[in-house]
Order: C-alpha cells, then structure tokens, then sequence
C-alpha cells in the first residue's frame, strides 16, 4: 500500500523527491513489545523513514481473542512513561 502510494508521487524513489515525506506516520497494533519493535523496525527498513507512531493498542487482528486486562497491562508496562508524555521531541523507542 505505502509502496504503491510512494510509487506514484516518486516514481525515481524518495531520495531526492521535492515530494518525499519527511517521516511515516503509523498506527501499530500488536500483542507483545518484540512484535511492535519489528513492525516499527520494518517500517523504518521498508522506507528509510523516521516512523511516527500516532496510535497503538494491545490488540491483533488476526481473530484471536481480545487480550485480557492483565496482557494489556504488561503489554503497556514495557513502554517508558515518556513515550505517553513527551510530544515536543522523538524519543527513540528502539535502540
């Protein structure tokens, strides 16, 4: 989908296209941290983008049941409180 899109408006690919995005705005969902960090880290591979994560959840769309309040929790204790607090500056999430 992002390929297609990037495709048509840089055919000669996004170095050097007066309209390349300057980052990849995301919404992710996954159900564990390793899983978020590879789609973030696939993203940012796929494109050679800095990646903006503008929504994510405890959750997977595959057909598995929702995740209990206990999974969310833990899913959500793995991310660093300044990742919620912190809109003025990126901080990186993966090192």
């Amino acid at each position: 989908m992002f390929q297609d899109f990037f495709g048509a408006i840089c055919p000669g690919g996004l170095s050097g296209c007066d309209v390349a995005p300057d980052y990849l705005a995301v919404h992710l969902y996954a159900t564990s941290l390793d899983s978020f960090k590879t789609q973030v880290e696939s993203y940012h591979n796929d494109f050679g983008l800095d990646i903006a994560i503008t929504e994510f959840a405890c959750h997977a769309f595959d057909g598995s049941p929702a995740a209990s309040t206990d999974q969310v929790s833990q899913f959500m204790s793995q991310f660093p409180l300044n990742v919620f607090c912190e809109r003025r500056r990126a901080r990186p999430l993966i090192s």
